[in-house]
């Protein structure tokens, strides 16, 4: 079973970086998720996006796709530099030293790549020349380099100041890519609100950017969050059966019924934002009894 995207940007002519990706993915041991591959095959088609958004519930292996489009990123492209941020440089740093490496390290690719550990200059290193460092989401953070990726993580907690921060580094590299991930936000998260809403209307008026690739998985607009074929049809990695069915369940009951609606089905968690029906505590709970 494949749960396919509320909204995708439509595949253009051209190769695409999908076999490489599905590549350094088996090198560190995992296979591509269908929904992953879908994102690879139409994000990195030569030549075609300068900006990637992606849009997503949680728990469905978007850090593993981040992490395997930079390495792709590194080792075919000597000498590049990727950037990488999410909600704070704290997070960042843990997503690379804690998560990342250890995968790399006991991978197949752990004789291309080096880690510093350092506070500030945290750092991953491939033997090309190629170079990961990490972005301070900061308004000065990003100025005067010139990246060949961007990765933004986690933009429902930032703001546009990171935008402006960062955009100008892939101006000057060609083929540079700027990729902004993210599950869905809150009230405040209103530069990622706008980068959805321009996403989606681009795809259902027919004007898409040139520039620009937009992917969500999410439940439909009044989609009633407690049906579990709801979760079926917005959630790739349970579609896959890369989750079970039963951590749904148990973070339905264990959870406030917005945060459980904006985690898992990607549904903003504001009632007024975006048009969302609220979700009634009480109900919730009595449905989950």
């Amino acid at each position: 079973m494949i749960a396919d995207p509320l909204f995708a940007s439509s595949r253009r002519d051209g190769s695409s970086r999908l076999d490489a990706v599905a590549e350094v993915a088996r090198l560190l041991g995992f296979e591509l998720m269908a929904w992953q591959s879908f994102v690879v095959d139409r994000a990195t088609v030569a030549g075609e996006f300068r900006q990637v958004v992606v849009s997503t519930p949680r728990q469905i292996g978007k850090s593993l796709l981040v992490l395997f489009v930079i390495l792709d990123r590194m080792l075919a492209q000597p000498d590049s530099l990727v950037l990488f941020g999410a909600q704070s440089r704290m997070t960042a740093r843990g997503k690379l030293l804690d998560s990342w490496w250890p995968m790399i390290a006991r991978s197949s690719l752990a004789d291309r790549f080096t880690i510093s550990r350092g506070a500030g200059f945290e750092a991953l290193r491939c033997d090309n020349g190629s170079l990961l460092r990490l972005l301070s989401t900061e308004e000065s953070s990003g100025h005067g380099e010139s990246a060949d990726l961007v990765v933004i993580d986690e933009c429902w907690s930032l703001d546009a100041r990171v935008e402006q921060a960062v955009r100008p580094s892939t101006i000057r590299r060609p083929g540079s890519q700027l990729w902004l991930c993210s599950t869905a936000g809150t009230s405040a998260s209103v530069w990622w609100r706008s980068k959805v809403d321009v996403g989606r209307q681009t795809i259902t008026e027919a004007t898409q950017d040139a520039s620009s690739a937009f992917f969500e998985w999410c439940a439909p607009d009044g989609a009633d969050v407690l049906d579990e074929a709801v979760w079926w049809s917005c959630h790739p990695a349970l579609a896959e059966g890369h989750i079970p069915i039963d951590v749904l369940r148990a973070d339905a009951d264990a959870m406030p019924a917005a945060e459980f609606a904006r985690a898992y089905c990607n549904v903003w968690s504001d009632s007024l934002v975006g048009g969302w029906s609220a979700i009634d505590e009480h109900a919730w709970k009595a449905a989950r009894a």
